[in-house]
């Protein structure tokens, strides 16, 4: 609840989805002794694959029971997955460089995510800051604020502005005014501002900061504190009445206490990261070619006097500058076309870019100290490595005998509008797509095992009905 700096929020406020996505996505059991549904020439489908993946895809579908439409209809998208793999390693895609770069990038995404997660999240939500938490998870006290933030990159003026503010809010409070009315005007919190201020009822530790957690057990019942300057704001605190709660057995409050106590500790583990990656950038040579990057700067904004609120635009840059290496390191470069690689998160202005430059920096260094930790031996790392690189391959053969060739044909279509092109694409993109799956099925003599099907599809409706049991468990 306490304010945290942009950069905080840049590098960590997405990192929670992607470490759970990260977890979930990529099952690492064994299905060496599970029956084949379906086989071809260097592998199969087992019926452990065909049932796991059932339930994942119907656990939203209570009604959608297995039938041997479905099972057949799975069994051959996942076959199909596994031979376009084959398909491309035996035409040694894995040797485009293109695929090499990407694989390289992905790679350190995951060894990056699972260092956080392991290496500095941990040391900061720890088992012993858990067990706090839900020991003092009752009484809670209802407490409200009002806060004034400010972040790293804020100017000296704008800080004393935001203190000042505060200050006279607090002056309105010492002459009789409502505390919810100025919080609603003043404060600029938007989750509780126009609710007063009110944050609910809570427990000292639900506070990120340590300077309001104090303010908060210090305050008597039904006062309101003087100003305090926090970690990234000023803050005024009221406190309301306490209440008593029946509190959960632990294992029922355990993953919201974790998502609270990392949702509130993002700055520490800004701050345990930034200690990290500064110590280990030498042991990787991590070199920044700042001249460069002032250079780049100056032509992102058109101007050597930029500020770091400067707009920039990626077309100024040719296609050498884009891909001259800014940041190198042991296993690797950062460049401007990839931070600009993504659209959508493509940074805006100067301040954004030297986020996301920072944020590419950590990724990689942390990236190789897990590779030096040898992560990538920790069997769900190597899943999900194993499954991005079938990805890739997969995703490159699909570009070479279906997407290439439509363009190459679409290139002597000049009379054509980009909206008949596009029709053309996609109508052609499935034609190319069948005729492709259908050709390598052929080749590598994909055929089902129909005997086996009786046994997987009963195997799956045992594992649904337990699936919906557990689901009207937790319900209750």
């Amino acid at each position: 609840m306490a304010a945290f700096s942009s950069r905080s929020r840049n590098s960590i406020t997405s990192l929670m989805a992607l470490v759970l996505f990260l977890l979930i996505i990529y099952s690492c059991s064994d299905f060496s002794k599970s029956p084949d549904l379906a086989k071809f020439d260097g592998g199969s489908v087992t019926q452990q694959e065909y049932v796991e993946h059932y339930l994942a895809s119907t656990q939203y579908k209570p009604n959608e029971w297995p039938m041997e439409e479905n099972l057949t209809s799975i069994v051959e998208t996942k076959a199909l997955t596994k031979i376009t793999v084959l398909e491309a390693q035996n035409r040694k895609l894995q040797n485009d460089s293109a695929y090499i770069a990407t694989l390289q990038k992905n790679e350190s995404r995951v060894l990056f995510t699972r260092y956080m997660r392991d290496e500095i999240i941990a040391s900061v939500v720890t088992d012993s800051l858990m067990n706090k938490f839900y020991a003092e998870f009752s009484p809670q006290t209802h407490m409200y604020y009002i806060m004034r933030p400010f972040v790293d990159e804020s100017t000296e003026e704008f800080i004393t502005s935001q203190r000042d503010t505060i200050q006279y809010v607090y002056d309105l409070l010492e002459r009789g005014k409502p505390f919810g009315d100025l919080a609603n005007r003043y404060s600029q919190d938007i989750t509780s501002n126009k609710k007063g201020g009110d944050l609910g009822y809570i427990i000292p530790e639900s506070l990120g900061d340590a300077i309001l957690r104090s303010v908060m057990d210090t305050l008597k019942t039904n006062t309101y504190s003087s100003v305090v300057k926090g970690y990234n704001g000023f803050y005024i605190l009221k406190k309301g009445d306490k209440r008593t709660v029946d509190v959960p057995p632990f294992a029922q409050l355990k993953d919201r206490i974790w998502q609270t106590l990392y949702r509130t500790r993002r700055h520490l583990i800004q701050k345990e990261m930034d200690k990290r990656v500064t110590k280990m950038s030498p042991r990787f040579h991590l070199v920044r070619h700042d001249d460069l990057i002032a250079h780049l700067k100056s032509k992102l904004t058109g101007t050597e006097n930029f500020s770091l609120y400067s707009p920039v635009n990626k077309d100024t840059l040719t296609e050498t500058e884009l891909n001259e290496p800014l940041v190198t390191l042991d296993n690797g470069s950062i460049n401007a076309l990839e931070m600009f690689a993504n659209a959508k998160k493509a940074p805006q202005n100067i301040s954004e870019f030297d986020k996301k430059l920072q944020s590419l920096i950590e990724q990689n260094v942390l990236a190789d100290h897990a590779r030096e930790l040898d992560f990538t031996s920790i069997p769900e790392i190597k899943t999900q490595l194993d499954n991005i690189q079938g990805e890739l391959l997969r995703t490159l053969l699909y570009k070479q005998e279906v997407k290439d060739k439509i363009n190459a044909e679409l290139e002597d279509s000049q009379n054509l509008s980009a909206v008949e092109k596009q029709k053309i694409f996609r109508e052609k993109e499935r034609e190319l797509r069948e005729q492709l799956e259908k050709d390598l099925q052929a080749k590598y003599n994909f055929r089902f095992i129909n005997s086996s099907f009786s046994a997987a599809l009963e195997e799956a409706r045992k594992q649904k009905e337990k699936q919906i049991q557990e689901k009207k468990d937790a319900g209750k």
